[in-house]
C-alpha cells in the first residue's frame, strides 16, 4: 500500500499535510478509477463490433445458402439429357417426382433443356436417318411430321421411324420399353410412345390424334389398377364405342360415359382451383379438354394428377400449383402449373374414382322396398335390386340434387325413370319408378 505523508513536529504545517495527502490520495483515486472504466469501455466496444462482424457474416452466409438452394431447385433435372429422351418418354415413370416451377427445365448436367429443334435441325436429322436406312427418303416426312419433331424435340424418334412403320419395313413396337408404374400414382404415357403411337386412330395414328384415349388409359390403369387398359386398348374400346372423331380426335362423350362403360365413376367438377384441388387431394385424377392457348391450336386432353402447396382461406384452397401429364409434351409434364396459367384455356374436365357400392341400411329395409317397388320394376331379386339403385346413383347422367328438408341425395336417370334416395349417413332410402317422372323429382 502506497503512503501518501510524512511526519511533521509543526502542528499547523502537519495538518496541512494531512489535508495535501487526503486530497492527492482522493485524486490518485479518482484517477485510476477514471482509467479503469475507459477500458472497460473500450473492451466493451471491442465486444460490441465482434458481434456486429459476426452477425453480419452469419446473415451473409445465410442469404448465400438461402440463394444456392433457390438456384439449385430452379434448375432441377427431369432425370435426363437430350440423348436420353426416347427412353424417358417409354418408360412411363421416368419423370415422376421431377418438376420445375416452369421457369426451366434443365438437362442431367444442369443446362438449359431445348425443347424445340430449328427447321434445319429436323431437315438434317431426317437427312442423316434416311442415308442410313433403304426403302425410304425426305419425300416421306410430312409437314406435319415435321412440326411436332421441330416442336417436340422428344418425338424424334417416333417422328423418323414413322415412315419404316408405316411401309411395313419395321414393327412398331420394336423399340418400346419398360414397365408401366401404376401402383401408386397416375401413370405418365405418351400418345407417340412407338408401343402404340403408330396404331390407327381418328383418320390418322394415335400418335398425332391420340390424346383422349392416353389421358383417359393413364386414370384407368391407375384406379382399375390394371396394365391392360393400354393407350391401345383404349383406342380400340374408343372406336368400337363410337367416341373416335374422324379427323378430330375422340368425342367429349369418351371421358364420361366411356369411363363409365370400363367402371370408372365420373364426375364433372366445377371451373375452380379450389374444386379441382379437393377433387385431387381426395385420390381423384382429373382429365381437362383444353382450348386453344398453351397446349393446342384446336383442342387437347390433359391430365392432373395432384395438387401441392396452396392455402386453405375460408374453406377454398388456392395459390397451388397443379401436377400435370400432358400426353403430348415432356416438358409440359415436367413442371408445376399455376390455376392462373391454364384456367382461360378449359373447356370441359372430370373428375375419376372407382364407384361405391350403396346398400339398404338392413335387409329387412332392403326386402321391404323389394316387394312394394322392386317385383314391379322387374327385379328378380332384392340384391338385383339394391345393386340397380346403386349403380343409379353412380350413372353419369343421373341428375343430382339435396333435399333442404333433411338433406338427403336425390338421384334421378330421365330417360328410364329410375329415381333414388339415399341417406346422409350414406344408405339408400328407397328406390322406384315415380308416377310423374321428371315433375316428381323436381318437387323434391
Amino acid at each position: 500500500m502506497m503512503e501518501y505523508y510524512c511526519i511533521n513536529d509543526d502542528a499547523s504545517s502537519y495538518n496541512t499535510n494531512i489535508k495535501k495527502k487526503r486530497w492527492i490520495r482522493k485524486m490518485s483515486k479518482e484517477k485510476f478509477n477514471n482509467e479503469h472504466i475507459k477500458e472497460k469501455l473500450k473492451q466493451k466496444a471491442w465486444y460490441k463490433h465482434r458481434m456486429v462482424l459476426f452477425l453480419a457474416i452469419f446473415f451473409i452466409g445465410m442469404v448465400g445458402m438461402t440463394f444456392l438452394i433457390y438456384k439449385q431447385s430452379k434448375n432441377m433435372s427431369n432425370s435426363s439429357d437430350l440423348n436420353g429422351l426416347q427412353s424417358l418418354a417409354t418408360n412411363s415413370d421416368a419423370l415422376m417426382g421431377s418438376y420445375s416451377d416452369g421457369t426451366g427445365v434443365t438437362n442431367g448436367d444442369g443446362s438449359a433443356y431445348t425443347h424445340e429443334l430449328s427447321s434445319e435441325e429436323v431437315d438434317e436429322k431426317i437427312k442423316k436417318f434416311v442415308s442410313e436406312h433403304e426403302g425410304i427418303s425426305e419425300e416421306d416426312y410430312t409437314k406435319q411430321l415435321k412440326k411436332l419433331m421441330k416442336n417436340h424435340h422428344e418425338t424424334e424418334d417416333f417422328i423418323l421411324h414413322y415412315p419404316l412403320v408405316m411401309k411395313g419395313l419395321e414393327q412398331p413396337n420394336a423399340r418400346g420399353n419398360g414397365n408401366i408404374n401404376f401402383k401408386d400414382s397416375v401413370p405418365e404415357l405418351y400418345q407417340w410412345d412407338s408401343r402404340w403411337g403408330y396404331q390407327e386412330y381418328s383418320a390418322d395414328v394415335l400418335g398425332f390424334t391420340g390424346c383422349g384415349p392416353t389421358s383417359l388409359s393413364m386414370v384407368a390403369i391407375y384406379l382399375l389398377q390394371d396394365e391392360s387398359k393400354t393407350p391401345s386398348w383404349m383406342a380400340e374400346f374408343s372406336k368400337s364405342e363410337g367416341y373416335a372423331v374422324a379427323g378430330n380426335g375422340s368425342s367429349w362423350e369418351l371421358m364420361s360415359k366411356g369411363a363409365e362403360k370400363i367402371g370408372l365413376r365420373v364426375e364433372e367438377v366445377s371451373l375452380s382451383e379450389s374444386s379441382i384441388a379437393e377433387a385431387l387431394r381426395d385420390g381423384k385424377p382429373v382429365i381437362c379438354i383444353m382450348g386453344p392457348g398453351h397446349f393446342t391450336e384446336h383442342g387437347h386432353f390433359i391430365v392432373l394428377t395432384d395438387y401441392v402447396g396452396g392455402k386453405e382461406v375460408d374453406g377454398n384452397l388456392n395459390g397451388g400449383s397443379f401436377i400435370m401429364h400432358d400426353s403430348n409434351c415432356v416438358q409440359n409434364s415436367a413442371r408445376l402449373w399455376k390455376y392462373t396459367e391454364i384456367a382461360d384455356q378449359i373447356e370441359g374436365l372430370w373428375a375419376y374414382s372407382l364407384p361405391k357400392t350403396y346398400k339398404f341400411k338392413s335387409q329387412k329395409l332392403l326386402k321391404q322396398h323389394f316387394e312394394k317397388h322392386g317385383k314391379d320394376m322387374g327385379f328378380e331379386s332384392p340384391e338385383e335390386y339394391e345393386a340397380a339403385a346403386s349403380a343409379v346413383i353412380n350413372n353419369f347422367d343421373s341428375l343430382h340434387k339435396t333435399e333442404a328438408e333433411d338433406g338427403d341425395d336425390i338421384y334421378y336417370i330421365e330417360e328410364t325413370n329410375e329415381f333414388v334416395v339415399l341417406s346422409t349417413e350414406g344408405f339408400i332410402r328407397t328406390y322406384f319408378h315415380p308416377d310423374k317422372g321428371k315433375k316428381y323429382y323436381d318437387s323434391q
